[in-house]
């Protein structure tokens, strides 16, 4: 948890961004994005994408204004999580610090869950995506058939990589869920 001082400050400019808000002051609110963004867009990995190219803001003459608001959204949720980052993921949200050693910790779960992903789970994965068609999943399934051969064949690395080329780019078509389901089993390449 952030210090008195800090949970302060983050209050402070949520009521700055209001009263720009209110005013609607060009320059006030172009200075106020450029200080929060310096303030806060190193703290917390939410920190929200915003566009500061001084072209784009001198072109629209809302962009400032809508910079505000979603800096002063992210404030707000900044605020209630005790100024902590919150990191979301399939099984719901779940706080960490921003400190290396969780990062670390968070590196080396990905890694055993890469490590531990098989064929199977990526078959069972796609076998349960109602959207695509019947003969698309069977497609889909033969590809990590073929990828299965080419990671168990005793091929030199790059002979692997060589063929399992064509079948990332056919994956890569497929849609986003299908690269999700897939991508774990071609970084086992070794």
């Amino acid at each position: 948890m952030k210090n008195s001082s800090f949970i302060a400050m983050v209050k402070e400019d949520i009521d700055r961004c209001d009263e720009v808000l209110k005013t609607r002051e060009f320059n006030s609110a172009s200075d106020l994005v450029s200080e929060l963004y310096g303030k806060y867009s190193k703290v917390s990995a939410n920190f929200p994408q915003i566009d500061t190219n001084p072209l784009l803001v001198r072109r629209f003459r809302e962009t400032p204004f809508d910079n505000i608001r979603a800096i002063q959204g992210f404030l707000k949720a900044y605020l209630l999580n005790d100024c902590e980052d919150y990191q979301f993921e399939k099984s719901g949200p779940r706080l960490v610090a921003v400190s290396n050693t969780v990062t670390s910790t968070n590196n080396n779960e990905n890694n055993n869950t890469l490590n531990n992903y098989t064929f199977q789970e990526a078959r069972n994965k796609i076998e349960q995506m109602s959207a695509l068609p019947d003969a698309e999943i069977e497609e889909i399934l033969a590809r990590i058939t073929e990828l299965e051969s080419i990671m168990i064949s005793d091929d030199r690395k790059s002979r692997k990589w060589e063929k399992a080329k064509g079948i990332l780019m056919w994956v890569a078509d497929r849609g986003l869920d299908v690269v999700i389901a897939l991508l774990p089993l071609f970084l086992k390449i070794s």
